[in-house]
């Protein structure tokens, strides 16, 4: 109260309270400590929705994705801010319906995103009043507005008053707390993939969360030292496509260093007081701070800084020039990618390549569970991007990449049965929901690995007509306008009383490799190769003798281009050139 008195009866004159603001904010930050291993809070806030098409994303896709991404991870509701010149798109309007129907809060962005320092006042409200109306009817409706580029007008007299326009409205300020340029970092990947570079998603993602929690640790410690306590924060993120490929990453990442994900409720439920709203910004806790005495120059953060952030990338080795298409391959069985797909204590089966042998899908076994392993390939080899499908509860095998890389068929687990899925692909990393097959391909028995003939028939084994225990057989389940309409066994001599799987189709076509232990074989079970005769017919198989071993040899698959052979052995993948397979075609022998 001392300091009070002292204040008012400064050259006899009254001091206005906006006056004290920075004063009592000093008096507070020295007379409460900061609160001890206090919980730190951060809400998800997205600006500008609907934007939009990326080149990872559609803007539908991306809606999907994202949607989907915060439910996996029960993050709670966001909020949308929402910038309605992005209505003009197709279904601009639907995907904010769908933000909304997922729990997400809806708030006023603008409807063209000016400037407010650049920008008459009676327009600026008028953009706000424009998206009143074009909001109003959808659910999750919250009466927040959140200044374009955090600029509430620079000039006092401008940001008093489109404030008190705001009051009119009943619009409160939707305020961040943690700024960063997240922008610039999906900016970065626009680029890249416009120039044909290659990404390493996984390091993409790691150094995205990375940014983040710097960013908000950051402001944090500004907020402790300027407030005395760590508030509420609300992070800044745009509806791009970054946002969409990491967000579930994001908030394992924020709850792995120990922050809560609140609502957007949470937080302007508790608001911070209001800066004087010339530096803006940074968001709220940086004006508070500049209130409160602290310079400038002291609030810096390289989360909000493009050349460094642009540095940090290329440190990180995200972006690197493409590979040059598919590898020659090796003339005799070789590991493949030894210490980065096939690992040392790891059991590698079944792998799926992408026709420009960029993209790589492999079956990886965890004890009594199985998933699908994405990995990219690079000049300096193959990056893991992230899992596919499979979790303890409901393993993933046997995968098989379609030639347009755009869905991927697998084997679903679920309790002792064993079904054909597919998911189709949403993005570069991301995938849809999963479908399974109906009948007839899918039955009450076991169903798995599967592969295509060059007219579209499905060419998988099971286990449906077993005359006995490990009595597996190869069926063609016959496509039709769309769908498989009759299932067949493919003839005796494929077909034995044993095991007969993994079947895979050459590309073009000519011949059939499959996986036995019938009599005869060099191990637990043996790669054999039949040539097409006709259109039903196949010649008598024979054993693949150049590299089934003593150990068990599955899994067999061919490069697009025909050239590489993959398969598995004693739990690694191998590869080979595709021209041992030619070498035991009938014409090939004097017969």
């Amino acid at each position: 109260m001392v300091g009070v008195a002292h204040a008012r009866s400064c050259r006899g004159k009254r001091i206005a309270m906006k006056d004290l603001i920075p004063f009592l904010l000093v008096l507070i930050c020295t007379c409460l400590p900061p609160i001890a291993n206090a919980q730190k809070r951060i809400a998800l806030t997205f600006d500008d929705a609907p934007r939009e098409d990326g080149q990872v994303f559609s803007g539908d896709q991306r809606a999907t994705v994202l949607i989907q991404a915060l439910q996996s991870v029960e993050a709670g509701p966001a909020a949308f801010f929402i910038t309605t010149r992005g209505f003009e798109q197709a279904g601009g309007k639907d995907r904010v319906r769908r933000y909304a129907d997922a729990g997400h809060r809806i708030a006023n962005h603008t409807h063209n995103h000016p400037w407010a320092s650049r920008t008459e006042i009676d327009e600026y409200l008028a953009g706000i009043d424009h998206t009143e109306v074009e909001l109003s009817g959808l659910p999750n409706r919250r009466p927040w507005f959140r200044y374009p580029y955090l600029d509430e007008g620079r000039a006092a007299d401008k940001v008093g008053k489109i404030a008190e326009g705001l009051k009119a409205r009943g619009l409160t300020n939707g305020y961040v707390t943690v700024d960063n340029y997240d922008w610039h970092v999906d900016l970065r990947l626009q680029q890249a993939l416009s120039s044909g570079k290659t990404i390493d998603y996984r390091q993409l993602g790691r150094f995205y969360v990375r940014m983040m929690l710097y960013a908000a640790e950051y402001y944090d410690g500004i907020a402790v030292q300027t407030l005395g306590y760590s508030p509420v924060h609300v992070l800044l993120l745009h509806e791009n496509d970054m946002a969409a490929l990491y967000a579930d990453d994001l908030v394992n990442g924020f709850r792995a260093a120990g922050w809560e994900i609140v609502s957007p409720d949470v937080a302007y439920d508790q608001p911070l007081p209001a800066p004087n709203g010339l530096k803006t910004g940074q968001g709220r806790v940086v004006g508070l701070a500049a209130d409160a005495g602290r310079p400038g120059h002291t609030m810096w953060s390289w989360a909000i800084d493009e050349a460094m952030i642009d540095l940090q990338m290329e440190r990180s080795g995200i972006f690197s020039d493409a590979s040059d298409g598919c590898s020659a391959p090796p003339q005799s069985p070789e590991i493949l990618a030894e210490g980065d797909i096939s690992q040392q204590g790891r059991h590698e089966f079944g792998i799926s390549l992408s026709e420009d042998c960029q993209d790589l899908f492999v079956g990886i076994e965890h004890g009594d569970w199985q998933s699908i392993e994405h990995y990219h390939r690079t000049k300096a080899g193959w990056v893991h991007i992230r899992r596919v499908v499979g979790t303890a509860d409901l393993s993933a095998n046997d995968p098989y990449i379609t030639p347009d890389g755009q869905r991927l068929y697998y084997i679903r687990h679920e309790g002792e049965n064993t079904q054909i899925a597919y998911l189709d692909r949403m993005g570069v990393s991301s995938w849809s929901k999963p479908v399974v097959l109906p009948e007839p391909v899918n039955t009450a028995a076991k169903e798995f690995y599967i592969s295509f003939d060059t007219n579209g028939d499905l060419i998988f084994a099971s286990d449906r007509d077993a005359k006995g225990p490990g009595d597996y057989n190869l069926y063609r389940a016959r496509h039709d306008a769309g769908a498989y309409m009759s299932v067949e066994a493919l003839p005796k001599g494929i077909n034995t009383l044993w095991y007969e799987a993994d079947p895979f189709v050459a590309p073009d076509g000519s011949y059939l490799l499959f996986a036995s232990n019938r009599r005869g074989g060099e191990g637990r079970g043996d790669i054999y190769v039949a040539f097409r005769l006709d259109n039903k017919n196949w010649s008598t198989p024979r054993p693949m003798t150049v590299i089934n071993t003593s150990a068990h040899e599955l899994c067999p698959f061919v490069s697009a281009d025909g050239k590489t052979l993959y398969y598995t052995s004693d739990q690694d993948i191998y590869s080979v050139s595709a021209s041992i397979v030619e070498a035991l075609r009938p014409d090939h022998n004097g017969e």
